[in-house]
């Protein structure tokens, strides 16, 4: 594959950015743009991937991002960032070894694109981490486009891989630092198209209507406000990122003269890091269900609520947003509480 020259200046991309957010959702037009320019990132992510191969003992996996992930970010600065993602192709190399091997890598790979016409540049996450998160990030240049190489350890890997996933489910931004979106939010328009104040209401209301069953309550309230659970969890995934990254300092440590004592210290932090995984883990999968419990109850809730207020031939146009508010609330209840 021959080396990939950008067609596209920087203030030809910038003016795309804006362009796609001229209108929701963007012309089509617009779209075609983006996707001509993607072609030329797809382009040099193949050349870079290419070269590490055929140069470097490396199993580089790659990415390009997608259209909607683009926009979304995009959204988020207001469509000026568009020359500037610099990840727009990515590649990922784990290393089976320590920080240093990391940096060896690293190294290697600025080495290996340094005759490029733009220099390449080194982002070391591991001394500055972003919320928990480490690599080191090699941005090399093909045809003057941007690749991302993010070369991980095991351990920041499988950090990383769960801290993903729960962003999946309590919103994107807090890898960026932003708080979770309110459970309420998630649960609602983007997901099952539930108003926005329903799950508040939803629990707030079935409170009043069933005030002696605590065992209800207490379903209704880790199904519909889970804030605490998921704030908290944000926060241990910090930690234990941290214990771990402390874990890989101690392993680069010259180890020739430790004795029994100071390797069974290393081994029961060793212990105390991947324990801590784990229930994050577990808690990521826990979170996961309440939001599909939460999703398939509502939806079951909804249609009972429907049925009973349209069973005597009544218009569903013509009933009051509340009173349909307060059907799937006792509907909600009756379901959690198994009377139905």
């Amino acid at each position: 594959m021959g080396e990939s020259t950008n067609e596209w200046t920087k203030s030809q991309i910038a003016r795309l950015g804006k362009n796609l957010l001229a209108s929701d959702p963007p012309s089509d037009a617009h779209l075609q743009q983006l996707q001509s320019l993607l072609r030329l990132y797809d382009d040099a992510l193949g050349i870079a991937t290419s070269r590490i191969q055929n140069n470097l003992a490396a199993q580089p996996t790659s990415r390009l991002k997608t259209t909607g992930t683009l926009i979304e970010k995009l959204k988020k600065s207001g469509g000026r960032s568009l020359p500037n993602i610099q990840d727009v192709a990515g590649i990922r190399i784990v290393v089976d070894g320590t920080l240093r091997d990391q940096t060896e890598l690293s190294e290697s790979l600025r080495s290996l694109f340094a005759d490029d016409p733009k220099t390449s540049r080194v982002i070391d996450r591991r001394t500055d981490p972003m919320h928990g998160y480490r690599a080191v990030h090699v941005v090399v240049y093909i045809g003057g486009l941007p690749v991302e190489i993010q070369v991980r350890t095991k351990a920041q890997d499988q950090w990383a891989n769960a801290f993903e996933k729960f962003a999946d489910v309590v919103g994107r931004g807090i890898r960026y630092g932003e708080s979770p979106d309110e459970w309420t939010i998630l649960m609602s328009s983007s997901v099952i198209g539930m108003p926005v104040d329903m799950s508040r209401e939803t629990a707030e209301g079935a409170l009043e209507y069933d005030p002696s069953d605590e065992a209800t309550k207490r379903k209704i309230v880790e199904l519909l406000t889970s804030d605490n659970l998921v704030d908290n969890t944000v926060g241990s995934f910090e930690m234990v990122a941290n214990s771990s990254y402390s874990v890989e300092l101690i392993k680069c440590q010259e180890s020739d003269n430790w004795g029994p004592e100071e390797i069974a210290r290393l081994e029961e932090l060793q212990a105390t890091v991947e324990s801590g995984r784990q229930v994050l883990e577990r808690t990521v999968e826990r979170i996961v269900g309440m939001r599909s419990s939460l999703i398939s109850t509502y939806s079951i809730a909804r249609e009972a609520a429907v049925q009973s207020l349209t069973k005597n031939g009544q218009d569903l146009s013509q009933i009051d947003d509340s009173k349909m508010k307060v059907a799937i609330v006792r509907a909600f209840v009756r379901i959690l509480h198994g009377s139905d």
